[in-house]
């Protein structure tokens, strides 16, 4: 009896076992989804990030020496080059520079071939015989006028080399760029003085002076830029050496002293205009 009922029960499930894997043939293949595309992230645009290299020109002006040749109207011009290497983050653009100029911010007094355009102070030293062709009367009268303010020596000063190693902090309006900068500035300086107290001093050094400023520079193309500055130098001051005419007893002249006295030159603050041009390499 046992028997039949499994038989039974066995008859009625075989259909239903035969077509099953038949139906499950039949369902849909499940496929998991296509994953999204990729999109490329766009990249920030920094316009003034990177290494810039250029040319630069500079005049200055309004510069004096006020202690060996107390000469007011320092002027000219020098040409140099420029380097500097900068990061943009958001609109802000902090950066570096060096730069390094050549010519002659000069000044002189007393010398009929110099294009003086203060006439009384050129015709002050032309028709006097050089310091050491004084006679002791001559440096006698000479000192006095000194001492009262009146500098009618024969004299010369010039700044011939500048460089400046400098900091920029600027904001950038797309391809506008304003900042301001500051750092150290050094200047070659030559003095040639025939100064009736500190004897007669023709010799050169360099000195040192905090510089400051700011600009504005403008992108005409994505790799060249124009640019003007103003950068004003500090006062510095000079060690020069200083001969002075040594007489005998009656007042003869013997000899410029063999043994050199160490004298300063000090340079008041000098104002510069500066332009420049340079070539910028993107570094992102």
């Amino acid at each position: 009896m046992n028997f039949l009922r499994k038989a039974a029960w066995a008859t009625a499930l075989a259909p239903v076992l035969i077509g099953a894997p038949a139906f499950a043939a039949d369902l849909p293949v499940y496929e998991p989804p296509a994953p999204a595309p990729v999109l490329p992230v766009a990249q920030e645009y920094k316009p003034w990030q990177g290494l810039s290299v250029g040319v630069i020109g500079t005049y200055g002006l309004n510069g004096k020496e006020k202690d060996l040749t107390h000469l007011n109207s320092l002027d000219g011009p020098m040409v140099g080059g420029i380097i500097g290497l900068h990061n943009q983050i958001g609109n802000w653009v902090l950066g570096a520079e060096f730069d390094g100029s050549f010519g002659s911010i000069s000044d002189s007094r007393g010398y009929k071939k110099d294009k003086d355009k203060d006439k009384d102070k050129k015709k002050a030293g032309a028709d006097l015989p050089s310091y050491d062709k004084w006679t002791q009367d001559e440096l006698t009268k000479r000192t006095e006028d000194y001492n009262k303010g009146t500098y009618g020596f024969r004299s010369k000063a010039k700044l011939d080399e500048l460089y400046t190693v400098r900091a920029n902090l600027g904001y950038a309006f797309d391809n506008v760029l304003i900042y301001g900068t500051g750092g150290l500035g050094i200047a070659h300086a030559k003095i040639n003085a025939e100064n009736p107290v500190d004897g007669l001093i023709k010799d050169d050094g360099y000195g040192f002076a905090p510089v400051f400023g700011g600009g504005v520079n403008y992108k005409v193309t994505d790799n060249f830029g124009l640019g003007v500055q103003y950068l004003y130098m500090t006062g510095f001051d000079v060690g020069m050496k200083a001969n002075k005419i040594r007489y005998n007893a009656v007042g003869n002249k013997v000899d410029l002293e063999k043994e050199t006295n160490r004298v300063n030159a000090e340079f008041e603050g000098t104002h510069m205009i500066r332009v420049m041009g340079t070539y910028h390499l993107p570094i992102n």
